[in-house]
């Protein structure tokens, strides 16, 4: 029997299945394109913009952080934007964007966790269903065979089967996409820092 008759064979379950690793797979290939680096703190712009803060053009690091499309830049501009009310509501206007790139970072990853908690819940009810309908249809022989009883009780585990592989992958899916919005929340940080001690060094505030 081949892939496609024991998928068949699952029932109805395992659409749902089906559903749920396409909707994980999907969110978390598209999370790691999203998530890479060099989209959200690229080395070439924090270098940039980092040399002309150097070179107190602060107007030329706005501008340069206006044509940059990486929630790094969003964060700096809006610290620049702020730095003439001092470092301490610099630092909190930093910090609300940076908050808001991170959710924008995760928005969605949650369709993964979803995934991997509804995946083998959805495999053993298709087994518990499977297996209620092997006993109402054992209870239609006054002697049923073992090996009747045996084909039903595999058909039933059919959708456990699937659920559980679909499910554990989904899990390492989703944590690794919290690992990589966490770390690329600190290195957004970092940058936000590394800014402000290069505009305003903490031992020259006032």
């Amino acid at each position: 029997m081949g892939i496609i008759g024991i998928f068949e064979k699952g029932g109805v379950m395992m659409y749902f299945i089906l559903a749920a690793s396409i909707a994980g797979l999907a969110v978390f290939i598209e999370k790691l394109w999203e998530l890479n680096s060099e989209r959200v703190v690229p080395r070439g712009f924090v270098r940039k913009v980092q040399h002309l803060l150097e070179r107190h053009e602060l107007d030329a690091a706005l501008t340069a952080c206006k044509e940059d499309d990486s929630p790094v830049a969003r964060v700096v501009a809006q610290g620049l934007r702020y730095i003439n009310l001092g470092r301490q509501e610099a630092r909190e206007a930093m910090n609300d964007v940076g908050q808001m790139e991170v959710r924008r970072l995760a928005k969605w990853s949650s369709v993964i966790g979803v995934s991997a908690t509804i995946s083998p819940l959805l495999g053993l009810l298709g087994t518990v269903l499977g297996m209620i309908k092997v006993f109402v249809d054992l209870s239609q022989y006054e002697n049923p065979s073992i090996g009747v009883l045996a084909h039903g009780i595999y058909e039933a585990l059919i959708t456990t089967a699937a659920g559980l592989p679909v499910g554990i992958l989904c899990f390492l899916f989703y944590t690794y996409v919290q690992s990589r919005v966490d770390r690329l929340a600190t290195a957004m940080e970092a940058v936000a820092i590394k800014v402000m001690d290069i505009i305003e060094p903490e031992g020259d505030q006032q």
